[in-house]
C-alpha cells in the first residue's frame, strides 16, 4: 500500500498491510447525534496492521517523539514586573507559636478519707457559714 503526500511528514510512504487473526468481530461504530440520540456510524469486520517498508527505525523515532510531546506538559515561565519579593518574607500572623508541650502530672490514688477531707473544705470555702442540717446533709 502507498500513501500519498507521506514526505512532507518525514514518513515512509511504502507500507504492508497484514490482516489480524485474533481479532474479535463484528463491531459496531456508534455516535451521538443528538442529546442522548445515537446513530450507527460503521462495522468494523477485520483489524488491519501497518508497518512501513523501510526505515522501521526512523519511524519508530517519530512515534516516540509523538508520544513524548503528547506526555510533556508545557512549562512556560512569566516576568514578573515590580516584584520586590515581600511576599518571600513571613509575617508575624503567618508564623506560629509553637506550643509548650504540657506535662502531666502522675496522678496517685489517695485513701478515701483524704478525698472526703478535701470535698469538705472546698464546700467551705463555698459557703462559710453552714446551719447544722446543711452539715449532716453531707
Amino acid at each position: 500500500m502507498e500513501i500519498l503526500g507521506a514526505e512532507l511528514w518525514n514518513v515512509s510512504n511504502l507500507y504492508a498491510v497484514n490482516k489480524s487473526k485474533d481479532f474479535r468481530g463484528p463491531m459496531s461504530i456508534f455516535s451521538e447525534v443528538n442529546q442522548g440520540d445515537l446513530a450507527l456510524e460503521g462495522t468494523v469486520t477485520d483489524q488491519l496492521e501497518m508497518r512501513p517498508h523501510g526505515g522501521i527505525e526512523e519511524y519508530g523515532k517519530l512515534c516516540q517523539e509523538r508520544n513524548r510531546k503528547r506526555v510533556a506538559k508545557a512549562r512556560h515561565t512569566q516576568a514578573l514586573e515590580n516584584c520586590r519579593g515581600l511576599h518571600l518574607i513571613l509575617k508575624p500572623v503567618m508564623v506560629k507559636k509553637k506550643t509548650a508541650s504540657v506535662k502531666l502530672k502522675r496522678r496517685t490514688r489517695s485513701g478515701r478519707g483524704k478525698v472526703e477531707v478535701k470535698k469538705i473544705l472546698e464546700l467551705f470555702e463555698r459557703q462559710p457559714k453552714w446551719t447544722l442540717e446543711d452539715t449532716g446533709a453531707i
